[in-house]
C-alpha cells in the first residue's frame, strides 16, 4: 500500500485509470477527483482549499440505500421487512463499503493528507468505505441513478449466500427447528434446568433436545437468551462449519464493461478481457454499447461521435422536451 501521496502531475492518469477499471467515464471530472479527495488533504492545500468528499459521502449513502432497498425488495418477494433490514444492513455496513472501495481500486489512489497517510488511512474500513459512498454519489450525479444502480449491483456478493447467513446468525432458534425438522422430522425441545445468582442478576440455564437426545446446554440473563445460546451450541454440534452458511464474499475482481468516449477507447488485453466477461453478466452489469438501452430507460448513448456515456431517462427527456420547446 503506497506511503506517499499522489502528485498533482499524476491526477489525470489517475482519474483515466479510475474510470478504465470501474468501468464508466465521468462527463464531469471534478466530481471524481472531489469524490477522491479526503478532508484532511484538502485542509493542506492552498487556499482556495479543493472540495472534499463529505458532501458527496452524504449523498451517496442514501444512493446505497434506494439501490440496495429496491434490489432486494425485487429479489427477495418472500423476505419480511426485518430481514431485508438484516440483509441490507449486511451489505451496507463499514466493512462492506469498505471493500466496495477496494475492489474498484479506490483505495490506492485516494487523496489524503499527510497524518492519515502515515497512520494507515488507505487501510481504514472507515475512510474507505466514505470513499465508496462518495464515488457512488458522484457516480449519481454524473449519470443517473441507474448507472449507479448498475455499477453497485456489480459488487455485491451472492444475496442467497447474505440471507442465509443472516437467518444462521440472526434466529438460531428457527435455523434450529428447520434443520431438525428436515433431518430428524421432529422439534427441538427447550427444558429449563435452573435459576441462579441474586434476583436482580440471575442467571438461567437451559437444555435443548431432540426426541430423548441432548444437543447442548445454554445460559443467559433470561431463559430467552438462553435458550437462543443453546439453539447456537446445538447448531455448531450438528453442522459441521463446512455445511454452515459461509459468510458472503464481498471482496471479488470487478467483471464491467468501460463505458467510454470513442476516443478514449482501450485496446488493451485487460479491457478487451473485461468486455468478454461483462457480455457474459446478467442484469445488475453495466450496459454496454453493443446492447444500448433504448432512450428513456438508461443506457450508453448508441450516436458515434457523442459522448459514450450512461444517461438517465429522465435527464433525457427533458433534453429532448427542452430541444423541441426551442
Amino acid at each position: 500500500m503506497k506511503k506517499f501521496n499522489i502528485k498533482k502531475s499524476e491526477l489525470p492518469s489517475i482519474l483515466q485509470g479510475v474510470q478504465n477499471h470501474c468501468g464508466y467515464s465521468f462527463r464531469n471530472l471534478a466530481l471524481l477527483e472531489e469524490a477522491l479527495t479526503h478532508p484532511s488533504y484538502a485542509v493542506e492545500q492552498p487556499q482556495p482549499q479543493p472540495p472534499h468528499n463529505q458532501r458527496l459521502e452524504f449523498l451517496g449513502d442514501s444512493v446505497l440505500q434506494i439501490i440496495l432497498s429496491d434490489y432486494l425488495y425485487e429479489h427477495l418477494p418472500h423476505a419480511q421487512e426485518g430481514l431485508l433490514t438484516k440483509v441490507r444492513s449486511m451489505l451496507a455496513n463499514e466493512s462492506a463499503t469498505a471493500s466496495y472501495a477496494q475492489q474498484l481500486g479506490l483505495d490506492t489512489v485516494l487523496l489524503l493528507g499527510r497524518g492519515e497517510l502515515q497512520n494507515g488511512g488507505r487501510e481504514r474500513p472507515s475512510i474507505l468505505g466514505d470513499l465508496f459512498e462518495a464515488f457512488l454519489g458522484a457516480v449519481y450525479l454524473d449519470g443517473g441513478l441507474q448507472v449507479a444502480r448498475s455499477l453497485c449491483l456489480t459488487l455485491l456478493p451472492d444475496i442467497n449466500a447474505c440471507l442465509e447467513r443472516v437467518k444462521f446468525e440472526d434466529n438460531p432458534k428457527g435455523a434450529l427447528q428447520e434443520y431438525c425438522q428436515t433431518h430428524f422430522q421432529q422439534k427441538p425441545v427447550y427444558e429449563r434446568l435452573s435459576a441462579t445468582g441474586p434476583q436482580h442478576e440471575q442467571v438461567f440455564e437451559v437444555k435443548v433436545c431432540i426426541g430423548q437426545r441432548e444437543l447442548a446446554h445454554g445460559q443467559g440473563r433470561s431463559y430467552r437468551q438462553a435458550e437462543r445460546n443453546a439453539a447456537q451450541k446445538a447448531l455448531k454440534t450438528l453442522i459441521s462449519p463446512a455445511d454452515a452458511p459461509p459468510m458472503p464474499q464481498f471482496y471479488k475482481e470487478v467483471e464491467t464493461e468501460v463505458v467510454e468516449t470513442t476516443s478514449h477507447a482501450d485496446s488493451s488485453p485487460s479491457a478487451a478481457k473485461r468486455r468478454s466477461k461483462a457480455a457474459k453478466g446478467d442484469s445488475g452489469e453495466l450496459e454496454t454499447a453493443a446492447s444500448p438501452t433504448p432512450a428513456g430507460e438508461g443506457g450508453v448513448s448508441p450516436a458515434a461521435g457523442q459522448e459514450g456515456h450512461v444517461l438517465e431517462g429522465d435527464r433525457a427527456g427533458k433534453q429532448k422536451k427542452k430541444g423541441k420547446s426551442s
